[in-house]
């Protein structure tokens, strides 16, 4: 079984996919790890950003139960393709944008408010609105990311069924 889990930069998909690994005693493979490129100026917005066949060996190795977590799961048609669930996480731009502001402050060299609002509205909001927001489409089943991560844990474990 491979669970597929996308959503939003900041939706909340790393810490379901946690609990949900957890519960069926399963890998987690991260497409965030996968990408072509570890420079900084890479844009991550654009599905040609990803390691698609490294991703995909990954989650071959990882054993016969994987949840695959990222923004790009299900905008990139051979990676949704091997999933047999399909799940998308769903949480408001602003709150997304709030975590991912948090999230980068507590990095070792975190960028301006500047420079992280200028990345914002040309890459992440354009990609999200172009790549990975359409991709919702091919979700079986949407979970409200602001819930609490029972709940968001219960909505995931009841559409495996």
């Amino acid at each position: 079984m491979i669970v597929g889990l996308a959503g939003g930069a900041g939706a909340g998909k790393s810490t379901l996919a946690t609990a949900l690994a957890d519960h069926l005693r399963a890998a987690v493979v991260r497409l965030d790890d996968h990408y072509r490129s570890t420079d900084r100026e890479l844009d991550r917005n654009r599905p040609d950003a990803f390691d698609v066949p490294g991703a995909l060996a990954a989650v071959r190795a990882a054993g016969p139960t994987v949840v695959l977590e990222g923004h790009f799961v299900l905008a990139l048609p051979a990676v949704r393709a091997v999933c047999t669930h399909r799940l998308w996480l769903e949480t408001p731009p602003d709150v997304r944008l709030a975590r991912k502001l948090l999230r980068q402050s507590r990095t070792t060299e975190p960028p301006s408010l500047a420079d992280a609002a200028t990345r914002y509205l040309t890459r992440v909001r354009p990609g999200y609105e172009l790549h990975v927001a359409p991709s919702r489409a091919y979700a079986e089943v949407v979970v409200d990311g602001l819930g609490p991560l029972a709940d968001q844990l219960a909505a995931a474990l009841a559409a495996l069924r």
